[in-house]
């Protein structure tokens, strides 16, 4: 579910996943979400920060950012 959620949906949709799922304390989860968003091409990943920046949650815009740099590099 956490994979489909990540490479499956809108950006603005990626953004209020991870957003429920750390109000309701499911930090693995969202962290899961991000990483697994982090795979997805390039320009999905920009539309996912810029989404979750305009949320005002920085710190998984920063996690997705340095995932996906990693995926880049592997």
């Amino acid at each position: 579910m956490m994979w489909s959620a990540a490479t499956t949906l809108s950006a603005r949709d990626v953004q209020i996943f991870v957003a429920q799922c750390r109000a309701v304390g499911l930090e693995k989860a969202a962290d899961q979400v991000i990483t697994n968003a982090a795979r997805r091409n390039a320009q999905a990943v920009l539309h996912i920060a810029s989404a979750l920046h305009d949320s005002e949650q920085y710190a998984d815009a920063g996690l997705l950012l340095a995932a996906a740099a990693q995926e880049k590099q592997a």
